[in-house]
């Protein structure tokens, strides 16, 4: 038993040291959809590797109804011209363009329920920035989504994020 405990002790101390070598950032940004009112988006993004990022978000509705409801996306996302940082801490491309791919939910506080769920297809052609730049901005993200409650296809999109790495 102490063998099992130390062994898992060392592969936590292992896995500890990876995840803070990583790139996390906090983003805030718009979010839009063809439907009436305005969001705000806040969430985080953790680079995984070099070409992989994994971004958690969520929108809160501003206008109409300010906090009616709630709108959570999950992507996994790749660069296209650049890798997102190099593990030599050498400078990559400042332009890079992003797709991913995600799952979205929509949670009406009104209902206290999921009113919408699915997967997302998401193109992010403009990115200026990254983790060795500290900052990166993000603009003309779209989404295309399959709403698997309604059946139905949706867009959304973001004009634009801003990325702070931590």
């Amino acid at each position: 038993m102490r063998k099992r405990l130390i062994f898992l002790l060392c592969i936590l101390s292992l896995a500890c040291g990876s995840l803070a070598a990583s790139r996390f950032a906090a983003t805030v940004g718009t979010f839009g959809r063809p439907d009436a009112g305005s969001h705000a988006l806040f969430g985080v993004s953790w680079a995984l590797h070099p070409r992989i990022e994994v971004e958690a978000n969520a929108a809160f509705q501003l206008t109409p109804a300010a906090f009616s409801n709630i709108h959570g996306t999950l992507y996994l996302q790749i660069p296209v011209a650049s890798d997102l940082y190099r593990n030599d801490e050498k400078a990559v491309l400042y332009y890079n363009a992003y797709i991913g791919i995600g799952t979205f939910a929509e949670w009406e506080f009104s209902s206290s329920s999921i009113t919408s769920y699915g997967v997302m297809m998401r193109i992010i052609p403009l990115s200026l920035g990254g983790p060795y730049y500290r900052t990166r901005e993000r603009s003309a993200a779209f989404s295309l989504a399959y709403d698997l409650k309604t059946r139905s296809f949706g867009v959304y999109w973001n004009l634009f994020l801003f990325d702070y790495y931590l």
